[in-house]
């Protein structure tokens, strides 16, 4: 919890004290370099986040299923496209 705390204040302005967190598992997609070093703990964190690196993101909110359509789909990195086709 520590982690994803610190990983949440890095990228995202919470403007709420409420952070509902559901730990749902792990991720470990080592068929890219991120992920063969790496092991992820996939989480549903329900707030109402504000973009803090605004300079290096382009955020918005979609759907799961706009998510699936090969134009978003193909963009993802892999841990993600991992959640998606779980979902």
């Amino acid at each position: 919890m520590e982690n994803l705390d610190r990983e949440l204040e890095e990228e995202l302005d919470i403007q709420s004290d409420f952070m509902n967190v559901h730990i749902k598992g792990c991720v470990n997609g080592d068929s890219d370099e991120v992920g063969r070093v790496h092991i992820g703990v996939l989480a549903d964190v329900v707030l109402a986040p504000t973009v803090r690196e605004t300079e290096q993101l382009h955020v918005f909110w979609i759907t799961s299923d706009k998510l699936k359509r090969p134009e978003m789909y193909n963009r993802l990195e892999n841990w993600s496209k991992i959640y998606v086709d779980m979902y």
